[in-house]
């Protein structure tokens, strides 16, 4: 007796298709808990925790702050002081100079000011420092560039920054 069409060709189909589907479901293992807890860390974009990453970053963005924003002063005092940058771009706090007081200013690298402040001209162009080394992606570099600040290795130019004062 001849085969029939349908033995012939669905059956191997069909079970092709269960064998597969019956593979993929008993290798599949449910996470034991959410993220991070006993599974992997949760993705550096996700919660609210202080998170920390060991290689090199690459971010679209530069600075956006949605709640406020916190510069870690190492517990010094630095009430009166202003943060200054040098020619590399490394901060540091330092006495406010003579005739500051009153209003205050900023450097915007929006391109706009914050409302109550007046745009009082360029502080130059801004961007990022890198490198690339003989390592490949784990052996490359990026750092921001302040308004003014130099580097040491190749600079590109994100955008120009402007003094914003009261």
């Amino acid at each position: 007796m001849k085969p029939s069409f349908f033995l012939k060709t669905f059956l191997p189909v069909l079970s092709a298709i269960i064998l597969v589907a019956g593979i993929a479901y008993s290798v599949w293992i449910e996470p034991t808990a959410a993220p991070p807890g006993n599974n992997v860390e949760a993705p550096i974009n996700v919660g609210t925790s202080t998170q920390y990453k060991s290689g090199a970053l690459g971010v679209g963005g530069l600075l956006a702050a949605y709640s406020g924003f916190w510069l870690n002063n190492n517990g010094q005092d630095v009430s009166g002081k202003v943060l200054t940058a040098d020619a590399s771009g490394f901060g540091s706090w330092q006495a406010q100079a003579a005739g500051g007081g009153g209003g205050g200013c900023y450097v915007s690298y929006s391109g706009g000011c914050l409302a109550g402040f007046t745009n009082k001209g360029s502080a130059g162009s801004w961007g990022y420092c890198y490198y690339y080394g003989g390592g490949g992606a784990s052996d490359t570099g990026y750092h921001f560039r302040p308004a003014g600040g130099g580097c040491n290795w190749s600079s590109s130019t994100v955008g120009e920054a402007y003094v914003c004062c009261q």
